[in-house]
């Protein structure tokens, strides 16, 4: 606060005291110098659309509050009109023009008051272009038809409408320099301070407009002090805007970083790293694949990222009809996949995979699953070489049993035909055995093993 009180009791100590030494020292002293003025005045409107550019620039990156876009309309309307005022001489159009700058800044700049929920709810994010094309239409039309425009001199000096544009303008500056000087505490910011002290200096402009007389000392001050304002503004907002594209450029290094990190551990891991996501209508989608899957599927990444269906359609129907089922399962309470489902390769070379995702959903309602497919082939025929060998001993248990238990050849051969005919699956068994004659051909037996004995 205290730093706030002090730096408005200084602008105004700099305004009294250069005004004081100008009447006293150079009541009369005149200088009519039109190129100077543009010089001045159109330095001032350049340095007021720099500083609305870069207020939405920084308004984009989020590094300013809401209300700041009527900070930056207000300067690049102002910076149009000023502009035009700078292109010509002394004259209606000359004091209209700067007149309705200093209204319609004012009037603007007033409009941080509005909170900014409700400022952002308007959606004005692009209002200070319109505001601009607007000024720019504005200032051609006046120029182009001066004789259309109100009166704003006269010889006995400016006219009601010119001193009533000028006073509200000015009023309007000073509610405006209230807002930033009376923010909340931990809203104080420097930009806060500087935009108080320069919308408190032209409010201030605007309002003893009509004591002003052209070309006199207090004149060109106030010329002065008002490219001063803008050129302080100009500097903190430059300081402001490099920060902020360092703090972007830094934030970009390390996003690229985090991404390439990202890509080298999705390409070197044993598994395939992708993010799907299904629409409310229930779409799948494919956001991104990791290189991987040319290994795993024979597929390219760019293909199934276009069009989902290429990788879906790898799976043979009823391993499809359970990921989709399992899909839509975990879209509708959030639960993890954890499957394992065969896909028939671009080579044509049978595959089975392990899915595993977790999914979320986003602010536009969809479901967004982030996982991995991992190739369990080999350890799926490894299972599958237990699982046989294990029913391989359990036959062959299953035979010495009965061997030992049956009392005569025949009944021992039987139940062997039994067991290897359920074992492989066999409807149809039958024993052959060497024959007598000594010729080592083998010969029938009366032992059948038959699951449909009616058909026989």
């Amino acid at each position: 606060m205290k730093l706030r009180v002090l730096s408005i009791i200084l602008v105004a100590l700099v305004l009294i005291l250069s005004s004081t030494l100008i009447t006293e020292f150079l009541p009369d002293w005149r200088w009519t110098h039109h190129p100077f003025h543009a010089v001045i005045e159109g330095l001032g409107a350049f340095i007021a659309i720099v500083v609305a550019t870069m207020i939405l620039s920084l308004l984009h990156y989020g590094r300013l509050s809401p209300n700041y876009v009527w900070v930056a309309s207000a300067l690049a309307g102002m910076g149009i009109l000023d502009g035009f005022h700078a292109g010509t001489h002394a004259g209606q159009e000359f004091v209209w023009l700067h007149s309705i700058a200093t209204l319609i800044g004012g009037v603007i700049f007033a409009l941080v008051w509005i909170p900014d929920r409700i400022t952002e709810s308007l959606r004005v994010k692009t209002l200070p272009l319109f505001i601009g094309a607007a000024a720019t239409v504005f200032a051609l039309f006046s120029v182009t038809f001066p004789d259309a425009l109100p009166v704003m001199t006269t010889e006995a000096g400016f006219t009601l409408a010119a001193r009533f544009a000028n006073i509200l303008g000015g009023l309007c500056f000073l509610v405006a320099s209230s807002f930033f000087f009376f923010r909340k505490r931990g809203q104080i910011t420097n930009e806060n301070i500087i935009l108080s002290n320069h919308t408190f200096l032209f409010g201030i402009s605007g309002i003893i407009f009509e004591f002003s007389v052209l070309w006199d000392g207090s004149w060109w001050l106030w010329h002065s002090l008002r490219l001063i304002a803008y050129l302080v503004v100009l500097y903190y907002f430059l300081y402001l805007f490099n920060l902020t594209q360092a703090t972007i450029s830094r934030e970009t290094k390390a996003l690229k970083e985090s991404e390439a990190r990202f890509r080298s551990l999705a390409d070197n891991l044993p598994g395939v790293v992708f993010q799907r996501k299904m629409t409310p209508e229930g779409r799948h989608a494919y956001t991104y694949i990791s290189p991987r899957v040319r290994d795993l599927y024979g597929l390219e990444p760019q293909d199934i990222v276009a069009d989902a269906s290429v990788l879906l359609d790898a799976m043979p129907v009823e391993d499809r009809d359970r990921w989709m089922a399992a899909s839509k399962h975990s879209a509708s309470t959030l639960s993890l996949i954890d499957l394992q489902v065969r896909v028939i390769a671009a080579d044509g070379a049978t595959r089975w995979i392990r899915t595993i995702s977790r999914p979320t959903r986003d602010e536009n309602g969809e479901v967004v699953w982030n996982g991995v497919d991992i190739d369990i082939t080999e350890r799926k025929r490894a299972e599958e070489a237990v699982r046989a060998q294990g029913e391989s001993m359990r036959l062959l248990h299953k035979i010495a049993v009965a061997a030992n238990e049956a009392s005569v050849v025949d009944e021992a051969m039987q139940v062997c035909l039994d067991e290897v005919c359920a074992y492989t699956g066999w409807p149809v068994g039958h024993v052959y055995v060497p024959a007598d004659d000594g010729t080592g051909e083998l010969a029938p037996t009366k032992l059948w093993h038959l699951d449909y004995p009616e058909r026989f």
